[in-house]
Parts: C-alpha cells; sequence; structure tokens
C-alpha cells in the first residue's frame, strides 16, 4: 500500500491501553494456557503415578502447588504492569503525531522524534492496539481511538504492514520453542518419576 497523504493520530494512553499492549507484545493468551495445561498434565500424571506406587497425596499437592505458583507468577506480573504505569509519567501525557511514507512521527509534551521505517524492527496488531517496535522490547503503543476514523486506522495497519515485518510470524518460532520446552520438561519428570518408582 502506499499513500501520500500522512495517517494523524492524537490523544492520551489510559491504563488498559497500556496493560492491553502488554499482553499483546508477551502473547498473553499463549502463557496462560501452557501453564494451565502444564500444570493440569503434571497433576494427572502426578496422581496416576502416585496411586500406582501406593504413595500419599503429597505428589498431586505438589503438583497444584506448582500450578499456583506458576499462576501466581503471572499475578505478579500484572502487578509490574501496574507499577510500571503509575511510574511512568512521560507515558501518560499526550501524544500525537503520524504515519507517514517515510516512518513514524511522535510528539509529546516534552519530546518528538522521527523515526524513519528503516529504523524501526517490527509491528505488532490486534483489534484495538497497533505496536510499532523500534528495538524487540522497545514499543511505540497506538491505539485505535487515537486516530480520527476507522479509514485512518485501517490505513495505519496497511501501512505498517507494508513497510515492517510482522512480529507476529516471528513469535510463531517462539511458540514452537516454548512447546518444545515444555514437552522437553514434561519428559524428564516422567524419567526422573519411573527411575524413582523402578
Amino acid at each position: 500500500m502506499t499513500t501520500e497523504r500522512p495517517i494523524p493520530f492524537d490523544g492520551t494512553l489510559t491504563y488498559q491501553h497500556y496493560r492491553d499492549a502488554q499482553r499483546l507484545h508477551c502473547s498473553d493468551r499463549f502463557a496462560v494456557w501452557s501453564v494451565i495445561a502444564f500444570g493440569a498434565t503434571l497433576a494427572v500424571i502426578a496422581t496416576v503415578l502416585s496411586i500406582q506406587a501406593g504413595e500419599g497425596p503429597w505428589l498431586p499437592l505438589g503438583a497444584i502447588g506448582l500450578t499456583a505458583f506458576f499462576l501466581a507468577m503471572l499475578g505478579v506480573r500484572e502487578w509490574s504492569f501496574r507499577k510500571t504505569w503509575k511510574s511512568h509519567k512521560l507515558l501518560r501525557g499526550r501524544m500525537q503525531g503520524a504515519l507517514t511514507e517515510d516512518g513514524l512521527v511522535v510528539e509529546s509534551d516534552h519530546s518528538s522524534a522521527r523515526l524513519p521505517w528503516s529504523q524501526l524492527h517490527q509491528w505488532q496488531a490486534s483489534p484495538n492496539l497497533l505496536l510499532i517496535y523500534q528495538a524487540r522490547n522497545a514499543l511505540n503503543i497506538l491505539p485505535r481511538e487515537l486516530f480520527g476514523s476507522d479509514k485512518d486506522w485501517a490505513a495505519a495497519r496497511e501501512l505498517a504492514a507494508a513497510k515492517l515485518p510482522s512480529r507476529r510470524n516471528a513469535r510463531r518460532w517462539a511458540r514452537a520453542r516454548d512447546v518444545f520446552i515444555w514437552f522437553s520438561i514434561f519428559g524428564t519428570l516422567l524419567l526422573l518419576w519411573f527411575a524413582y518408582i523402578s
């Protein structure tokens, strides 16, 4: 897609914007379901093996405790999102700018930047957010509400897709790696347990 007209945006980020952006950045849904699947599978395996071995209930309880620990880690992450948001005064200020054929222009009360597409890293989007990455963990958050119309919002997404590689494609490899790690953990635990009871 090519557009000669700059696509403007203007407004203020909210905590919900920031939280949703961080969840999207961290692939929140996959992380949550991975943890739940890991804990549930471990609990089932532990229960069956403990019954076969004639052991007490400590093993399944331990598996449940491990699951609770991982879920607590997710809760800590949510807490860290809120704490970072409260401490980041510049992020909470008004910002305006535009996406153009040359790159991303961002201005606030305290700073301004002109970032050419060649110096930007990747893009990622949800139905209500557009993330433009300057580096792997440095991102610009552009909510849908900052754009003046649905037409501008659609044009911004199309322009980012035309100019930058999608982070979602890169994340597919990372997810495959995560699945491999989970199954490696499962296999190691099973081997250790069978070695213990044999």
